[in-house]
């Protein structure tokens, strides 16, 4: 739990010292148990004291500690003897060495257990640091004592647990007490479910030859038999290990060859997890990272469990692969092109927040054989695959907080592997893979397996689109029942993306974005579970997440707060920040304050460019999904980027520095409708206001353009425009025309959801606005308004209305030039862009104890359970800061 949530335990150590400020301790337990029987804390250090904070509301629950050099089996031993500690209305300090039990409470009994283990000497300077960091008050090392690299230790935890030994409640062997790695647990597991499906898959295939020649003549009885055997030994393993038995000082000739055994094998996880690399990684994961496929090689030992997972999920869970020797191949078919033969890779991955491994196998696509013909768009159709695009999922959250909806994520395990591969149409030929040589490194296959391809493996370009349709036929099938009603699922006709859920009077009651196998619901909380549940008969799913307790979608994070939805990239950004360290300070604007000469010759460096467009492809990640802030500033440096690399490297750092200033900006959706500028605001109300920076150093001009629906920021453009214009009227016109489109795009899918739609066009150039209202004028604009024909129609069919607004209150300038820091954040608090900091704080405290307090899933590692007296606390405490 230290690693998984640091800012955690910094919050319990907080309070601990604000508690206990004199007291010293290596380690917090958050303790529920009842009553005990007498002990002592034998793994606890010599001369070190136990500290039990109150957190629950209960009575009772002391805690009696008997003089010292008393034993609990001497006959005149009272119940009544011994010193009597009350935890339940303020801290408690004991001796842990002493013989004590806890006596029997009413309420919640829940408690913090500050304390320090033996051996804690023995820790390397590197945890003792980390420690001191976390908040733990660590004691003084005493003299003579020197930290080592490692220790292995082995234990057993049990239901009968006390108080301030960290959960062990086990005596010793000789002297020394051993703590059972969860990584062994999870080896053996891994072990024993690849030779399980082996065994099962061997007995398969020789089921026939046993019918046919019996037992003693089958080839494969020998393997079989050696494979049962293996599976009985790791059985009797794992049950020796999960039966929670007890060491007493004696051990038994079975369980002193078990725990060799479990010694041996920790040793090698220990062995094999020692290194530089993994040294130099942060604890803390906030974005899932790519890992070089060299590095994972340099560390196969650790790959080998996820990797084992993958190729026993493809095989046998979802029959993907059907493996096959290379000399049953014949090279008649290769010759002729019956059959394709592809490689296959492996993408290593590191999952937040605790950086946990996993491995996919996917076929290289690219090295397809591509056939280019008349019939170009039926071979694009049998590959294209739609996906939620930004723009679409900000609609959809718009809708959810007018509507009052809260919102929830599902992520289909494995997708693609449902889907049946359909063969090419006219090709009809059979793909097999080369599997990678890191399996056979790693002693999972033999080196001449090769795989036919039985489903739509990751990586086929034939694979998104065979998962699209098969994804599409089964949602349009759905149905369920919810409070005595059907329900099903409806594809919208304008974002073929987006589903709707519909009850069986057609009425719109919630939706459902998605994006290749993930999925993002919106209705209320009782019906989102209900369409999950649904759609959890249909594939293995990950477990509902909803956006009170915070979401991650399309590179987005939502939180649902007092009724607000609130869209920042706060974990991106800090990705970001500490991938550039080398980038220091602060600015107050997302462009440098020095101005931009004339295009001047520069020496241009191959490898500046590269780094220009590696920082302009990263904030563009940002510009495009929640930082209208940054649009311009990431626009301009990507035309500097060919011409002048060193001025556009300038401006990205530029740009890092002013995130690290502000990293919390994100927009916010209301659950009422804003007040509108020159129209009345309704929910179908769409507003677009356009700007133009008229030629600017002599180049073309610059357009900006912001969206809003129902008051609300749904879209912005920031770009350079593609052909010279005449005067300031022609480049605002432009702008309104890209405002038009940007319009158009959107409000058939309003439309589609509230039933009608209201727009509005906003410039601040009084010339541009009689040329798009006014048909007639001056011989000289007449081809000016020949392009505004179509906005005069608009308006003519009372489809749209245009106004003049001042300058002043121009949200679309904060898209066409360089601002002051005044200037800026006037328009952005016009725009509905917030700071979030303070809330996203309080939100990551909360999300941290929740986590904590759930239950973990099949892949989670086990955590310390937390009892609601404590979460309350919290969030108490969180109400007070608000």
């Amino acid at each position: 739990v230290t690693h998984q949530k640091p800012e955690m335990v910094k919050t319990l150590n907080v309070y601990l010292r604000q508690e206990v400020p004199d007291a010293t301790y290596t380690a917090i337990l958050v303790s529920q148990r009842g009553p005990s029987e007498w002990h002592r804390d034998v793994n606890n250090a010599e001369g070190s004291i136990n500290w039990v904070v109150p957190l629950g509301d209960f009575q009772g629950g002391e805690i009696r500690v008997l003089p010292e050099g008393l034993r609990t089996d001497e006959a005149d031993v009272d119940e009544h003897m011994g010193i009597l500690y009350p935890p339940a209305n303020h801290p408690v300090s004991f001796n842990p060495k002493r013989r004590h039990k806890v006596l029997p409470h009413t309420g919640n009994r829940l408690v913090l257990v500050a304390y320090t283990p033996r051996g804690w000497t023995r820790l390397p300077e590197s945890t003792i640091k980390e420690l001191r960091e976390l908040g733990f008050p660590v004691p003084p090392l005493p003299k003579g004592s020197e930290p080592v690299v490692r220790a292995v230790s082995v234990a057993y935890v049990g239901d009968d647990s006390s108080e301030g030994d960290g959960g062990l409640g086990c005596t010793t062997v000789d002297d020394q007490q051993y703590a059972m790695d969860e990584k062994l647990v999870e080896m053996l597991q891994a072990d024993l479910y690849f030779l399980s499906r082996v065994f099962s898959w061997e007995c398969q295939l020789a089921s026939e030859t046993l019918r046919e020649a019996g037992p003693s003549n089958c080839p494969s009885m020998c393997y079989i038999n050696m494979l049962d055997s293996q599976i009985q030994e790791l059985q009797e393993e794992l049950l020796w290990i999960d039966s929670g038995t007890k060491l007493d000082g004696t051990v038994s000739g079975h369980d002193d060859e078990r725990l060799a055994k479990a010694m041996i094998r920790t040793l090698a996880v220990k062995e094999s997890e020692k290194g530089p690399q993994e040294e130099s990684e942060p604890e803390v994961f906030l974005q899932a990272r790519t890992i070089d496929p060299q590095q994972a090689a340099g560390e196969l030992e650790k790959w080998v469990p996820p990797l084992l997972d993958e190729y026993t999920g493809l095989r046998f869970q979802y029959e993907a692969i059907y493996p096959i020797d290379v000399n049953q191949l014949c090279e008649e078919d290769v010759q002729s092109g019956a059959i394709e033969i592809l490689p296959a890779k492996v993408v290593f991955t590191r999952k937040p927040p605790v950086g946990k491994r996993r491995a996919r196998i996917v076929a290289c696509g690219n090295f397809q054989q591509k056939t280019w013909s008349d019939q170009v768009a039926v071979a694009r159709r049998e590959v294209y695959a739609s996906g939620l695009d930004t723009i679409a999922l900000r609609i959809q959250l718009r809708q959810a907080s007018l509507c009052g909806w809260t919102a929830a994520i599902l992520d289909i395990r494995k997708a693609f592997l449902y889907a049946p591969l359909h063969e090419r149409k006219g090709k009809g030929k059979r793909i097999i893979l080369m599997p990678p040589k890191i399996l056979v490194k790693a002693k999972i296959i033999p080196p001449s397996e090769r795989w036919v391809i039985q489903r739509a493996l990751y990586g086929l370009d034939l694979s998104p689109a065979a998962w699209s349709r098969h994804r599409d036929k089964c949602l349009s099938q759905l149905k369920w029942a919810f409070e005595g009603l059907e329900y099903r699922l409806t594809q919208s006709d304008s974002e073929p993306s987006l589903w709707k859920i519909q009850d069986s009077s057609n009425a719109l009651k919630g939706l459902i974005g998605v994006y290749v196998d993930d999925m993002l619901l919106r209705a209320c909380r009782g019906l989102l579970e209900s369409v999950a549940g649904a759609i959890q008969t249909l594939w293995e799913t990950s477990d509902i997440k909803f956006a009170e307790d915070g979401l991650h979608f399309l590179g987005v994070d939502i939180r649902l707060h007092n009724g607000r939805y609130y869209l920042t990239q706060v974990s991106y950004v800090t990705e970001l920040l500490n991938r550039h360290p080398e980038i220091e300070g602060t600015a107050s604007t997302p462009y440098p304050a020095e101005k931009d000469q004339e295009t001047q010759e520069e020496n241009i460096q191959m490898e500046s460019v590269r780094l220009v467009q590696g920082l302009i492809g990263e904030l563009t990640w940002l510009a495009t999904k929640t930082r209208l802030d940054i649009a311009w500033a990431v626009n301009r440096a990507s035309q500097l980027s060919s011409k002048r690399p060193s001025r556009a490297i300038a401006v990205c750092q530029n740009i890092v520095r002013y995130l690290r200033g502000k990293p919390g900006l994100g927009l916010v959706y209301g659950p009422k409708p804003a007040q509108g500028v020159k129209v009345e605001m309704t929910e179908g109300t769409l507003e677009v206001a356009t700007d133009a920076s008229f030629a600017p150093l002599g180049e073309k001009s610059q357009t900006g353009v912001v969206l809003k629906w129902a008051g609300a920021v749904i879209g912005w453009v920031s770009s350079k425009q593609t052909f010279v214009c005449l005067s300031s009227a022609e480049a605002e016109l432009y702008a309104a025309m890209e405002g038009m489109v940007m319009t158009d795009s959107v409000s058939d899918l309003v439309r589609e959801l509230v039933g009608q739609v209201a727009p509005a066009l906003y410039s601040d150039n009084v010339a541009c606005t009689c040329l798009i209202a006014l048909p007639a004028g001056s011989w000289r604009t007449r081809h000016l308004r020949l392009r505004a024909r179509r906005l005069h129609e608009r308006i003519e069919n009372e489809e749209l209305q245009c106004f003049h607004l001042s300058g002043e209150v121009m949200t679309a300038d904060l898209l066409t030039k360089s601002l002051s820091s005044q200037r800026m954040q006037k328009l952005l608090d016009l725009a509905g862009v917030v700071q979030l900091s303070h809330v996203l704080r309080c939100a990551v405290v909360v999300l941290s104890i929740s986590r904590a307090q759930a239950q973990p899933s099949e892949d989670e590692e086990d955590e310390a359970s937390w009892g609601q007296g404590d979460l309350e606390i919290f969030r108490g405490h969180l109400r007070t800061e608000n």
